[in-house]
């Protein structure tokens, strides 16, 4: 599978999400709902604590979830976060580092260290 292909799969991914009902292993619907679970959403929108649904299939006998599209697998930022990032490093130069705790600056307000000058502002010299 070329990478067109691959960037094709990933959009359809994130535009028609999997039937959660479906078990990932064996393709079936014998599934039922096996209680929540707390995970943290960092967003551009600030820190949130949400609860997703965990399931349970009867011919695997084995527990999954399915991940948020929002953002990959074990990942602690959304993808509008890494984009943003990345963008702001492209762009605008300067260290990863210093994109990186504007980022959480902005993220949360008040428990990082905040730059007295904006990424945007060039210093004169």
């Amino acid at each position: 599978m070329n990478i067109i292909h691959q960037a094709l799969d990933f959009v359809q991914r994130l535009l028609h999400p999997d039937d959660p009902r479906r078990c990932p292993r064996c393709k079936k619907r014998m599934t039922k709902k096996n209680g929540t679970r707390e995970v943290t959403i960092r967003d551009l929108d600030g820190v949130r604590k949400e609860r997703h649904q965990n399931w349970w299939c009867h011919l695997c006998q084995k527990s999954y979830y399915v991940s948020d599209p929002r953002r990959e697998k074990y990942a602690r930022y959304t993808r509008r976060v890494k984009r943003k990032g990345l963008d702001m490093y492209i762009h605008m130069g300067g260290s990863l580092r210093a994109v990186a705790e504007w980022l959480r600056s902005e993220i949360n307000p008040g428990t990082e260290r905040a730059r007295g000058v904006g990424p945007l502002e060039r210093a004169e010299g």
